[in-house]
């Protein structure tokens, strides 16, 4: 094709989106690389735009975003495209000016944008750093069968094995990080570019509403496909505009679950959300159709509810709640694994008292006389459901590293072997680590042999010495000296001198 021709169609025919994609081009071959530059300049980064441009250019982002899969990592929601969206936008508006900002590399370009006083330090740092950690987790998908894939594999194997990967602990932390990465990615896009999806007029009454929080109120309901239903109804009713206020200021945390859970959006408006329910009623129904994807979501949708009910209630005793989901989750994995161990709860759990993030410590007995490598057969089936419910976005974290000699030691120990244990290798640490016990599944026997063995001894002055040790090293290790007098569980007065006060 002559130039001639190229130049004549991108200055009388090309669309705006044809603008947008010559900032990110360049010439590789022949002799034509200064009249490309040109031509770029000239289109590209034209002196005006009309408004309806960017309009246009927003409104086939968001009809792009529809049609795509949410586990899409380029074109989804919060994906690869709303960063390169963010760039590309703010070059088309302030190109011509701004010589700088003209650079085709994203991160590059993004750089450019904080220097020119367009992108914030806080945004051009988290944007550059969320575009770059897409970017990883697109290639290592792409790595395997050099396949042009952009979703995030819902296999529970194959996610794990892109977990490793990516070099992360396990997929729940991955997960999180994922979905966090992409929530910021769409607050900074609704923040920045301000799309029209939801009414004007709705935009102006919620930032009178909701003042400096008014987009991250936007950007939630953005998220549902009925947004500016939820929006209009928030605004014409003073009460679910005040519980949405308190929650986008007093529990941000929330939000990312929030968004995913249409449901609970429903019972936020009408109040429901503060209602008392049977916890064990949610879990009934999976007995009949006990699937790893229904369990997990039966279990987040109790945990988000659980957390989003503390923040608009003060009273709710938040520990007491989790611990009901998890007990029913528990009591319904148990009945249909058929096993024929007993499980003891350790910890927050077994007191009623786990946090938003807490583990389930929890240890496997078995009765002396019992088929140990059935049982042994069994714990492992068990622990990969509920690794497989990790996987599928599952709060509920098992760990059963406190079993005799920990993640080396068989997963189910026999009531004689525990108590061998307890008199030639125990260290004080453990003992006092099964001192708060009570039983999940099975005969009392098995809660009263980890008793026996967390009581057995008297503390001697030996015994204490050790403990306290441990309780500095945690101090000095797991505390950032700059807030040991701040940090309210692990640092100096907080949360664990009460704890271990009373437990020694």
């Amino acid at each position: 094709t002559r130039f001639s021709a190229i130049t004549r169609y991108y200055e009388q025919y090309a669309e705006p989106w044809e603008h947008m994609a010559m900032i990110r081009s360049r010439v590789i071959s022949g002799n034509v690389s200064a009249n490309w530059d040109e031509l770029r300049t000239n289109i590209a980064f034209q002196p005006a735009r009309g408004e309806w441009v960017i309009e246009g250019l927003l409104a086939n982002r968001l009809k792009a975003e529809r049609q795509s899969d949410e586990s899409n990592l380029k074109t989804g929601r919060g994906g690869i495209r709303d960063v390169e969206f963010i760039v590309q936008v703010l070059q088309l508006i302030f190109g011509a000016s701004k010589e700088s900002i003209r650079v085709a590399q994203t991160v590059e370009a993004i750089e450019s944008l904080r220097e020119a006083d367009l992108l914030s330090d806080q945004a051009a740092a988290e944007l550059s750093r969320s575009y770059i950690f897409l970017r990883q987790v697109e290639h290592r998908l792409q790595i395997v069968g050099d396949a042009q894939t952009h979703s995030v594999p819902e296999d529970p194997d194959e996610f794990e094995s892109l977990t490793r990967r990516m070099e992360f602990a396990n997929p729940s932390d991955f997960r999180s990080v994922l979905e966090t990465t992409r929530l910021q990615n769409r607050n900074w896009f609704n923040t920045i570019l301000k799309p029209k999806e939801l009414h004007p007029e709705l935009h102006q009454r919620a930032q009178e509403r909701f003042g400096g929080t008014s987009d991250q109120v936007i950007s939630l309901f953005d998220t549902f496909d009925e947004g500016a239903s939820y929006l209009q109804a928030v605004l014409e009713n003073e009460s679910s505009s005040e519980r949405i206020s308190k929650i986008v200021n007093d529990a941000p945390a929330i939000l990312p679950h929030l968004a995913a859970e249409p449901t609970l959006m429903d019972q936020i408006l009408t109040g429901e959300i503060v209602e008392d329910y049977e916890a064990e009623a949610r879990f009934e129904p999976l007995k009949r159709e006990m699937t790893g994807d229904a369990f997990a979501k039966t279990i987040r949708r109790g945990w988000t509810r659980a957390a989003t009910r503390w923040a608009l209630t003060e009273e709710f005793d938040f520990g007491k709640r989790l611990t009901e989901i998890y007990n029913a989750a528990f009591r319904v994995a148990f009945e249909d694994a058929q096993i024929s161990f007993g499980v003891v709860a350790l910890g927050s759990l077994a007191a009623g008292e786990p946090s938003l993030h807490s583990d389930a410590d929890l240890i496997f007995v078995r009765e002396d006389d019992s088929d140990a490598e059935q049982c042994e057969n069994q714990a492992k089936r068990l622990m990969q459901f509920f690794r497989s419910l990790r996987q599928s976005g599952s709060p509920l974290e098992v760990d059963l590293r406190l079993r005799p000699a920990g993640s080396v030691g068989r997963l189910v120990a026999g009531h004689s072997a525990l108590r061998q244990y307890a008199e030639t290798a125990m260290e004080p640490w453990e003992r006092f680590a099964l001192a708060r016990s009570t039983i999940l599944h099975g005969d009392s026997a098995h809660l009263q042999v980890v008793r026996e063995v967390a009581y057995a001894n008297p503390l001697d002055r030996e015994m204490l010495e050790s403990l306290l040790h441990i309780k500095s090293r945690i101090e000095q290790e797991r505390v950032d000296r700059r807030y040991r007098n701040r940090q309210i569980k692990l640092g100096y007065g907080g949360l664990d001198d009460l704890l271990w006060l009373t437990q020694v």
